[in-house]
């Protein structure tokens, strides 16, 4: 992984976090409604998860957008990567 990468994924992860601390008890039920509809545009345009994300956040500019959107991303990355992990 390159320094970049490494430092895009710590970036990520700071914005999930921040999302967690705003949302505080609504932080699941959001990112999973979120979450699905990022899943059903990648499904749609054959696209990665992050790309979804980034077309959605490309669509509807504002801060909170582009926060929880990134932020239900990697929550979707993360439990499909555990999902992946525990099948092994």
């Amino acid at each position: 992984m390159t320094d970049k990468a490494v430092a895009s994924a710590v970036r990520l992860y700071e914005i999930r976090d921040t999302a967690k601390r705003i949302l505080k008890d609504d932080f699941d039920a959001r990112m999973a409604d979120i979450g699905m509809e990022l899943q059903r545009m990648a499904d749609e345009k054959k696209c990665s998860i992050l790309a979804a994300a980034a077309d959605v956040v490309g669509e509807h500019d504002g801060t909170y957008t582009t926060l929880f959107v990134m932020a239900a991303a990697v929550e979707l990355i993360d439990k499909q990567a555990g999902s992946k992990i525990e099948n092994q």
